[in-house]
């Protein structure tokens, strides 16, 4: 897509919300210091709020924002949609739940052969996003990308990682993310209630799709990959030796991206599979009991939770009330103190072989003899590493559209961005790693055929 001066280079969508907000803080302080050259506007529903938030975002950089072009916008309204999407060469958009708001705008950015990134979780929609609009967005030569924020980024740059530096062959990746911090101080300070009305609105809709997933997937890729030897192995909890720790499952958009990313590298790009494997390593002894204690009643909880959002009303109900709904656990949404008060970090425990075999189809008659061991760690704490991770995702697409897979279309992290410098924009910016190990495994089975 030629670039024109009708575009703006980015127009960040959402920015009365808390997350929009703090990305379009991020994109100021971007220009002033290095991309000089960038174009930018914000867009909101209401003129007002939408200069009261640049009003405060002023004061919270000690930069002025007040002259940055402003489009109304509103999901609501379709024209408006399209007098964004006609004015923007990537819109980052921040409106949630994006399974109810961001269909949408993506047809408008299509329409406009206009770019689009969000920070979404929810698998049901990445998938269905991908189903509807794949075909379409290429033709006009649309990208759109979406979970560019912490969840899947993180795993999504931590599998391009180790896929690049792992010397030998990749054959699987246990996943591990963690909080950094004790849970009695997050606690006490009140960061659980920074999870707010649109986060808990998008787990209560993923809570209804989830039976909708697996006749979407068969949609998506009729034909299921090929089952490969030696798969990590699926635990609710474990211990795990090399962690020092008990792990618990993810359940994530996580899986679903690398799946969809590594579909796409095997089937048009002739490369091997990677399966992917994630959990959350448990802060302490103390932690890991507390689930095995309640597990069952938190499994009772999703159960009922599950019936409720099958029903509009009672669905609508418990969206409308969170704090209620949530027995207080959910607060008013994230606060600006909250910032400096949590990071995370992510361990993968990779497993391949020394030897490697050039045809894809082709599996090792023996387990992986060699490990990896790589930690991931944000460069700032909190939602900034969410906001500028999915700046780096918008301008991975802006400054290198001739490096991305096909003329458009919707992909992955994985998928989309392999070719890029997304890596080093992202050591740069977001998060950089450090190797734990590097060795064989020393595993006497190593010659033990498949039976």
């Amino acid at each position: 897509m030629p670039k024109t001066r009708e575009r703006f280079d980015f127009v960040v969508f959402g920015v009365t919300g808390y997350c929009g907000l703090l990305v379009a803080e991020c994109v100021a302080m971007l220009v002033k210091e290095q991309e000089h050259d960038l174009t930018w506007a914000v867009a909101g529903r209401s003129e007002k709020k939408v200069k009261e938030a640049m009003k405060e975002g002023s004061k919270n950089i000690g930069q002025d924002l007040s002259q940055i072009p402003i489009i109304i916008a509103d999901v609501s309204d379709p024209k408006s949609l399209d007098n964004m999407a006609k004015q923007a060469r990537v819109i980052l958009n921040l409106v949630g739940p994006y399974r109810v708001y961001a269909p949408p705008v993506i047809e408008a950015c299509i329409a406009h052969g206009t770019h689009h990134v969000d920070i979404t979780a929810e698998y049901y929609y990445l998938e269905k996003t991908q189903l509807d609009y794949h075909e379409k967005a290429k033709k006009t030569g649309s990208y759109i990308v979406g979970s560019c924020g912490m969840d899947s980024m993180s795993s999504e740059i931590g599998v391009l990682y180790l896929m690049k530096h792992f010397e030998g062959q990749l054959h699987s990746i246990q996943f591990a993310i963690q909080v950094d911090q004790d849970m009695f101080t997050l606690v006490t300070k009140g960061w659980h209630q920074s999870v707010g009305a649109g986060t808990f609105a998008s787990f209560t809709h993923a809570i209804d799709d989830f039976s909708k997933v697996k006749p979407l997937r068969k949609q998506l890729f009729p034909t299921p990959m090929r089952k490969r030897p030696f798969p990590p192995k699926k635990r609710f909890m474990c211990y795990d030796s090399d962690l020092g720790a008990m792990i618990i499952h993810f359940p994530g958009a996580d899986k679903s991206c690398i799946y969809r990313g590594q579909r796409y590298n095997y089937e048009h790009r002739g490369m091997r599979p990677i399966m992917f494997q994630p959990y959350a390593k448990s802060p302490n002894m103390l932690v890991s009991l507390f689930v095995i204690l309640f597990s069952p009643g938190f499994l009772l909880l999703i159960i009922v939770w599950a019936i409720c959002s099958k029903i509009k009303w009672t669905r609508e109900m418990i969206i409308a009330h969170p704090k209620l709904f949530s027995l207080g656990i959910m607060g008013d949404g994230p606060k600006r103190k909250h910032l400096k008060d949590i990071t995370l970090s992510c361990t993968y425990t990779a497993l391949g072989y020394e030897e490697t075999l050039s045809d894809p189809d082709e599996d090792h008659p023996y387990p992986p003899n060699k490990k990896m061991i790589v930690k991931q760690q944000m460069i700032e704490h909190g939602m900034y590493t969410c906001a500028k991770g999915l700046i780096q995702s918008a301008l991975t697409i802006l400054r290198e559209t001739d490096k991305l897979p096909e003329t458009g279309g919707v992909y992955t992290i994985g998928a989309a961005f392999l070719n890029t410098t997304i890596l080093e924009r992202c050591d740069k910016h977001v998060f950089q790693f450090k190797v734990l190990k590097d060795t064989s495994t020393n595993n006497n089975n190593n010659n033990k055929k498949i039976s």
